[in-house]
């Protein structure tokens, strides 16, 4: 009888490895189409797969390179995971250090240096009340924040925006894409969105708004 229990045992782990195989190999296949809507947006445009599936798109746009990327995050505690859209401009900026902007910072942002910046800037009166502001360079960086007011203000405003972040190198926004499928998620720890492919408004909106605050942050050196 312990034999039987234990073939029946490990046939039931057997099956359930299968069970996750396929699930995690329809999954990537899901996940490497997920720019294919936008390849219009940019010129000279190159794919590049990830490890995890998701590929992650780069070119050029209104002649600045920028880059497309898409991240889960699945250490996120007491959360389900989440499915963040980064869109990066690299361009020149005349700035002597790193501003973070961070809705609901957690400590757990493992892609992102807002927990490794030592300078924390008081949050200016009437702004976003979960928003935290932190820089190396404090007082250098913090006269950008009423020029940039209304522009943070519109990434903000559907609730999505997770965090800007500026340096000399570049505007990268942060931006809450998708969440998890919860049922799922607690029987195979595997993630699944359900939105997985990006629009062309969605990724073209957050391109405008990075390449907007490039030319505020720009002018703001003038």
């Amino acid at each position: 009888m312990i034999n039987l229990a234990v073939a029946a045992a490990a046939v039931g782990v057997a099956g359930l490895g299968a069970v996750y195989m396929t699930d995690l190999r329809r999954e990537k296949s899901r996940r490497s189409v997920a720019f294919d809507d936008c390849h219009d947006l940019l010129q000279d445009r190159s794919l590049h797969l990830e490890e995890d599936g998701y590929p992650s798109l780069a070119g050029r746009f209104d002649g600045h390179e920028v880059g497309l990327k898409l991240l889960a995050d699945t250490i996120q505690l007491r959360k389900l995971p989440i499915l963040w859209l980064m869109v990066t401009v690299k361009r020149k900026l005349p700035v002597p250090g790193v501003l973070d902007l961070m809705v609901r910072a957690s400590n757990s942002e493992y892609y992102s240096p807002h927990g490794e910046l030592n300078k924390a800037i008081p949050l200016p009166k009437g702004w976003h009340d979960q928003l935290t502001i932190r820089s190396d360079k404090a007082n250098a960086m913090s006269p950008l924040l009423g020029p940039l007011e209304g522009q943070v203000n519109d990434f903000l405003d559907d609730g999505r925006g997770k965090e800007i972040l500026i340096t000399p190198r570049g505007v990268r926004l942060v931006y809450r894409f998708a969440e998890s499928d919860r049922g799922h998620y607690l029987v195979t720890r595997l993630p699944k969105f359900e939105q997985q492919k990006v629009e062309m408004h969605t990724a073209s909106m957050l391109l405008r708004q990075a390449m907007n605050i490039c030319d505020t942050v720009e002018h703001c050196a003038q």
